[in-house]
């Protein structure tokens, strides 16, 4: 599985990177900036959904990492 080469804002334990991290992608998070992109966060999350569910009817066995 590959990792990010500067850590990742979810997991990362030093409060410190944590809080330099959070305000640099603060802002894609606002409800304006997540309307604004609406249409495609619909499509992503539309495209995941049907690749999770033909993986789930082909009984395959997958890394959900990759």
């Amino acid at each position: 599985m590959l990792s990010a080469p500067h850590g990742d804002s979810f997991t990362e334990l030093d409060e410190n990177k944590h809080s330099k991290r959070r305000k640099l992608i603060n802002g894609i998070f606002t409800m304006s900036s997540v309307l604004e992109s609406e249409k495609n966060i619909d499509s992503v999350t539309q495209t995941f959904s049907r690749k999770m569910s033909d993986l789930a009817e082909s009984e395959a066995i997958f890394d959900i990492g990759e």
